[in-house]
């Protein structure tokens, strides 16, 4: 029988992460820019995808949380899954043992890049206690990932229990579940949980909240609470949108927000969206005196990605024949990736 794993995700993060480049050596920040360069890039292949597929909707995703998820589980892949799974993640320029450096070096700048900000990132791995795994596979991820390696009875329906608990405890009660069941032919979980709670810099008064006609995708109009305050924040505005910054904390951390202009639409917006026009918008952006009213809300989202990898280059690593993750375990078993599950949570007010 063929064995399959599982990995998943669960997030409290903003859906589009840019990471600045440090100043160091020059090998050292090539490396840097490929590596931020390809996690962002993927991030808006796997988010464009989505669109396509699924329309324009709701759509809350942590490329982040995904890349360094990928990122585990390449470790495990070998011959042809290897490179599908290297291309898919916009990793070309850069070697497995470079990939495993900057993962660690990201995980640890971002989680003390604002003392301000709680910004928390979790990795673990989940066994099964009757399958054999390579040894530099597991040490690979407790070192580069400082993923906790856990070794559990499958069969029992406390495990279950334990992998759930795991997640509600990374993502401080936000994600309460990730899994209903374990199937028989399942010999792990890679789990990454990314925790995030930030203060804006320029705090929203409550008394200034409002219940305010609001414009839906459809063009239909409700009443739903807005924002407001009058301050300086960077912002850029241009024949088809406006874009504006706002600092968590000590200005470290940011939510960047995109309003389709006037006369266009958000269909518009979003027809050949890319991280270069991303990148170009951000840089156009100034400090101006801003009148803004932001919507409060609350989104939940929960998605299975195998399609949505499958179609970026990643088709091989699900199928049970083909996939090769020999240096995850001894062959035989093969074993090949079951499911993707992506499940986030965010929450907008006037402190954060």
């Amino acid at each position: 029988m063929k064995k399959s794993f599982v990995f998943i995700f669960s997030v409290l993060l903003i859906s589009i992460l840019t990471i600045s480049v440090f100043s160091g050596e020059p090998a050292e920040e090539l490396r840097r820019k490929s590596y931020v360069g390809g996690m962002n890039k993927f991030g808006f292949d796997i988010f464009n995808n989505i669109l396509e597929t699924d329309g324009i909707k709701n759509t809350f995703i942590s490329p982040a949380s995904i890349s360094i998820a990928l990122s585990m589980v390449i470790n495990g892949a070998d011959k042809e899954t290897y490179e599908a799974m290297h291309e898919t993640l916009q990793f070309k320029n850069l070697k497995l043992d470079e990939i495993n450096e900057e993962s660690r070096l990201i995980i640890k700048e971002l989680q003390n890049a604002d003392k301000k900000v709680e910004l928390e990132i979790a990795n673990s791995l989940w066994l099964r206690k009757d399958q054999s795994f390579k040894k530099e596979f597991l040490d690979t991820n407790k070192k580069y990932f400082d993923a906790t390696v856990s070794v559990e009875d499958f069969n029992d329906k406390a495990t279950v229990k334990k992998i759930n608990d795991w997640v509600k405890k990374s993502t401080k009660k936000k994600i309460e579940k990730i899994i209903d069941k374990i199937e028989s032919d399942t010999i792990a979980f890679l789990i990454n949980a990314i925790y995030f709670k930030g203060t804006w810099k320029s705090e929203f008064d409550k008394d200034d909240t409002k219940e305010e006609e609001f414009l839906l995708i459809n063009y239909n109009k409700k009443q739903h609470p807005l924002m407001f305050q009058e301050n300086k924040f960077r912002y850029v505005e241009t024949e088809n949108i406006q874009a504006i910054r706002l600092p968590y904390g000590n200005d470290r951390v940011s939510m960047y927000v995109f309003l389709p202009a006037k006369d266009s639409s958000m269909k518009e917006f979003l027809k050949d969206l890319n991280y270069n026009k991303y990148q170009g918008w951000i840089g156009l952006m100034a400090e101006h005196k801003v009148k803004l009213k932001l919507p409060k809300f609350k989104c939940e989202y929960d998605k299975t990605m195998n399609d949505p990898l499958k179609a970026l280059g990643m088709t091989i690593a699900f199928n049970r024949d083909k996939a090769n993750f020999g240096k995850m375990c001894p062959i035989p078993p093969n074993v090949f990736i079951q499911k993707v599950q992506h499940k986030t949570f965010v929450e907008v007010n006037e402190e954060g």
